[in-house]
């Protein structure tokens, strides 16, 4: 059955486009702090990088995806129904929008956008591409592999990712030959939207055991933000009027006044159920975080309580934090959830690393090294142990977008990230962002 869609709204102009850059409709709150500096920041890592054509293109592509991906069916539980011949989307390496789909005639296109805007011309808003295989098509091989991800974990499977650039699903398999694809074949899936790939290993969650190695590339919060020495080593409890924490920072966790276990804090959200206010870190900090531990930030002090977790998938906790903890959120503005698609420009911010930017790769499932599985997306930022927890986000103008928490890396000569989607946790969870 023909699946909905509404017709795209994207007809932007140029004074449209900055207007929408320079303003929001949201009101900002007090203990917003540092906004500007972090998004003037990561404005100059784009510039740098890409160039002013490439940074106009991008902020463009971000505002037209937003009202793209809204304009498909959503079901009640906040899954997306992709039209038949829509084959995915992604931001090139000119920062210009690429659709892709499985047929190329005006009349059958004519549903999803205006005609103005369907042109292979890179100099244009969206280029449109020609695929064989379908999103929806491509995502089922995906969820039916993540639907046996417990076999998997006992196999010659490592991962599994959609590439939507190339149109096929990726196997990563630890041993590779062609006996073992004609075994995949024939005992999971014989498919031919799936090619192989040899390992290069399960994704990475190891920590050192040690903070003392760590370059604070983003160093922890002194003076003139705490009158007290920026470590302290007594177990004491230290409660001064206000206690900071800022998304990234060192989180350290706690249990009977020992500490078990260090990693990054992520993004900050408020429980639907009570409006508590709490902060998202990784799950399996200190070998799976448990109801009741403590979390202290990196001038050991308490900031709050570990409580949920949303385990399978998400590799996520809920931190309820005390109140007299305020949460620097890099946001001038509540933040927006991030649209995770390839080619979109990520900036991750962990205790180890420090801030690094990457580019969205590829949608990834598979199984890490401490045996969690994860449903998440890698990503070209480099990471290492001590980074897990720590917020993923991106934005445009001044609207930051949170896209989720990094769980683990890859271990290819690139160290890429692995991060879960803020989507999922913050629905598993059941949380808002705040």
């Amino acid at each position: 059955m023909k699946r909905r869609a509404k017709k795209f709204l994207f007809v932007f102009t140029i004074t449209t486009i900055f207007f929408i850059l320079s303003t929001s409709v949201v009101m900002a709150e007090s203990h917003y702090v540092e906004s500007n500096v972090h998004q003037t920041d990561l404005h100059q890592i784009l510039l740098e990088e890409y160039g002013a054509e490439f940074v106009y293109n991008y902020f463009n592509s971000i505002l037209q995806l937003e009202n793209i991906l809204s304009s498909f069916y959503m079901t009640a539980d906040g899954y997306i129904l992709y039209p038949d011949t829509f084959g995915g989307v992604y931001i090139n390496d000119n920062g210009i929008l690429v659709m892709l789909f499985t047929t190329e005639t005006q009349e059958d296109l004519s549903p999803y956008l205006y005609s103005n805007n369907i042109d292979s011309d890179t100099n244009n808003n969206i280029i449109t591409r020609r695929v064989q295989h379908s999103y929806s098509d491509l995502w089922y091989i995906m969820n039916f592999l993540t639907n046996i991800e417990r076999e998997l974990a006992t196999s010659n499977v490592h991962s599994w990712s959609l590439d939507v650039i190339g149109n096929r699903i990726i196997v990563a398999l630890a041993e590779y030959s062609e006996r073992h694809i004609d075994h995949f074949k024939n005992t999971i899936i014989n498919s031919p939207l799936i090619e192989f790939t040899l390992s290069y290993g399960l994704a990475c969650t190891d920590m050192p055991l040690s903070e003392s190695n760590i370059s604070y590339i983003m160093p922890p919060y002194t003076a003139p933000y705490y009158e007290e020495p920026p470590y302290i080593t007594s177990y004491e409890q230290f409660t001064p009027s206000n206690v900071r924490i800022r998304t990234g920072d060192i989180i350290r966790i706690y249990s009977n006044s020992r500490r078990i276990g260090w990693g990054s804090a992520g993004y900050r959200v408020r429980r639907i159920s009570d409006n508590r206010v709490g902060l998202i870190t990784a799950f399996h900090l200190a070998n799976g975080l448990n109801n009741g531990d403590e979390i202290r930030n990196g001038s050991n002090q308490r900031i709050g309580t570990a409580r949920n977790s949303s385990i399978w998938g998400d590799d996520a906790t809920f931190i309820e934090l005390n109140n007299n903890v305020t949460v620097d959120t890099l946001a001038q503005f509540v933040p927006r959830l991030g649209s995770n698609v390839v080619g979109n420009r990520v900036t991750s911010r962990g205790a180890a690393s420090g801030v690094r930017s990457g580019t969205i790769l590829s949608a990834w499932r598979g199984h890490l090294t401490n045996g969690l599985f994860v449903e998440g997306f890698q990503a070209s930022y480099r990471t290492a142990g001590g980074d897990s927890g720590g917020v993923v986000y991106s934005f445009t103008g001044n609207i930051t977008f949170i896209n989720g928490i990094t769980v683990a890396r890859v271990l290819n000569p690139n160290s890429d990230g692995i991060f879960t989607p803020a989507d999922s946790i913050n629905r598993n969870l059941r949380v808002n962002l705040h």
